[in-house]
């Protein structure tokens, strides 16, 4: 499977999970190895800090893109996880997600998007052995030169 992360340049060949562990998300705390996984470009800019145009995500960023084995993947429905669309973020929701990270049983989960309708993330468990199997395969700009 293919998935796209949004990455700051010094990290983004970083896989160990240093984008969770530095800055808690909607679904984990800060200091939880992660990375979230999009299925396309475009949902991985609208999902990272409500970006909605090219222009609007700092040059910094980059759009990363793998593939990932398509093994132990736990999906989660909304309503496996009342609180999941919440703002401010669900402290629930983020301990759940935690603890299934933390136990390693599951490579991915999968979880609907909080911008997209029909569209879905997943949250990669960078601990969890599939790991050695996550490749590179490029990397882009996030958005335009001036």
């Amino acid at each position: 499977m293919i998935l796209h992360f949004l990455s700051h340049w010094r990290y983004d060949s970083d896989l160990s999970g240093v984008h969770g562990r530095m800055t808690s998300g909607r679904f984990h705390r800060k200091g939880t190895d992660c990375i979230y996984g999009y299925e396309n470009k475009v949902l991985a800019v609208m999902e990272n800090h409500g970006y909605k145009t090219a222009e609007d995500v700092p040059e910094t960023l980059k759009i990363v893109e793998i593939s990932v084995p398509e093994k132990s993947i736990l999906e989660l429905l909304p309503k496996d996880i009342p609180g999941w669309r919440d703002k401010p973020h669900n402290e629930q929701v983020r301990d759940y997600v935690d603890g299934l990270l933390k136990k390693r049983e599951w490579f991915l989960i999968k979880l609907p998007s909080t911008e997209m309708p029909g569209e879905f993330l997943h949250i990669i468990n960078t601990r969890h052995p599939l790991m050695a199997e996550v490749e590179i395969l490029g990397k882009a700009e996030s958005s335009y030169p001036d």
